[in-house]
């Protein structure tokens, strides 16, 4: 069977946006060829890692981030590897006869001068991906969005990255990674060259999941039976993808399906003033105050995007 470029998958997020979720439910799919977080590596602990552009306020924060790119023993390694590496990747799976499928956060890919500016330095036209051509962005057919409550991704992260990352609430680095600029700013840069994205809030990825990929399926025209609702636990023992995953991922890899909260985790829920008040009871006033207004922040963006997502 004959490669289809122009069927192309990209799904772009930023963390603790349910992006493991919807990458699981894909998973077994057998159009589909993966390519997970091609760029990760390089931007977390090669040559060039972003934490070297977005320094911390704390020099220890900056030493242990030094150390877990030391400790990962990727400090040689560059964006241009890493893109070299997924050129050989598409080829591969194309060559299949399947569909790429591809995987990233977006603080991964931007240009470092938006990283540096929080996006203020983006003209609205020009091409605001570090490694990638306009030809090949324009090849991806079919870009996915991936969007979530402020309240609840900037809460979600804090509390995961501790033990990994030791960020600060104040850190650039911080910002960066808890986001939706770099969404907002990639969704608009196909919009204005003619592709539609599809756009999905990842509270939809987990109270409407059946609808949510019926209809991705439809989008980009691959067989919705290919899904995966269940799939076997991982034991902790068998994980081997290291401290990383363990801390990110352990409520998926431990899981046998998507897990559903009860309505208070909703994003309709979310009430900014007792969460506030739960955060200083848990981290003090002042991470309290700065995760509030890095809420604040994001809100008026999240409600953009949100306006453009999916709707069930």
């Amino acid at each position: 069977m004959a490669p289809n470029p122009t069927q192309r998958i990209y799904i772009f997020d930023q963390p603790r946006t349910c992006s493991m979720l919807l990458q699981r439910l894909l998973s077994q799919h057998p159009q589909l060829g993966h390519v997970f977080h091609p760029f990760s590596a390089s931007a977390m602990y090669g040559k060039d890692r972003i934490h070297l552009l977005l320094r911390s306020r704390d020099p220890s924060t900056d030493a242990h981030q030094d150390k877990l790119a030391n400790d990962a023993g990727m400090n040689g390694l560059t964006y241009a590897s890493s893109e070299s590496d997924l050129k050989s990747k598409v080829e591969a799976i194309e060559r299949e006869g399947k569909i790429v499928c591809l995987k990233d956060h977006l603080i991964c890919l931007m240009r470092q001068d938006l990283l540096v500016s929080r996006g203020e330095s983006w003209s609205g036209e020009d091409n605001p991906v570090r490694r990638f051509s306009e030809e090949f962005l324009l090849s991806i057919r079919h870009p996915i969005f991936l969007i979530r409550h402020p309240g609840l991704m900037i809460r979600c992260f804090w509390e995961s990255q501790q033990d990994i990352f030791k960020l600060r609430s104040d850190d650039d680095m911080f910002v960066a990674l808890t986001t939706l600029r770099w969404t907002s700013i990639l969704h608009d840069w196909y919009r204005n060259h003619g592709i539609d994205p599809i756009v999905i809030d990842a509270y939809d990825i987990v109270y409407n999941t059946t609808k949510v990929m019926e209809t991705v399926c439809a989008a980009v025209g691959i067989d919705p039976e290919g899904v995966k609702y269940e799939w076997p636990a991982q034991d902790r023992v068998d994980w081997s993808e290291g401290r990383m995953a363990k801390t990110f991922l352990w409520k998926l890899q431990c899981s046998t399906g998507v897990q559903r909260e009860d309505g208070s985790a909703g994003r309709d829920e979310f009430d900014l003033e007792s969460q506030t008040e739960r955060w200083e009871a848990e981290w003090g006033h002042e991470v309290s105050l700065q995760l509030r207004h890095r809420v604040e922040e994001e809100l008026p963006i999240y409600e953009r995007m949100k306006s453009r997502a999916l709707r069930f």
